[in-house]
């Protein structure tokens, strides 16, 4: 997939919304509305972790059970139980 700027996908966006009105081409008010990233990123620090194959799989599994989203959102619920974890272990 080619990545384009927040702008550039919006003109795109607008563009295609006004082709197909003009045209007929789709329904438009039965169109599902696809939101566009904010400019801020939620999570602005970003980090590069390896894992075995068992700990992705595990990832994964803890992913679907729980009906995870996404991996990503997988990975920070599993780091926040683990630091939850460890800071009542300290404090014992």
């Amino acid at each position: 997939m080619v990545w384009l700027g927040r702008c550039r996908r919006q003109h795109l966006c607008g563009r295609i919304w006004s082709i197909c009105s003009i045209c007929r081409i789709v329904n438009i008010e039965h169109m599902l509305y696809i939101p566009l990233m904010n400019a801020e990123t939620t999570y602005p620090v970003k980090k590069l972790v390896n894992l075995t194959e068992e700990q992705a799989e595990r990832i994964s599994s803890f992913r679907y059970e729980g009906r995870i989203p996404s991996e990503n959102e997988a990975i920070r619920r599993l780091i926040e139980l683990g630091l939850e974890k460890a800071k009542e272990a300290g404090n014992k």
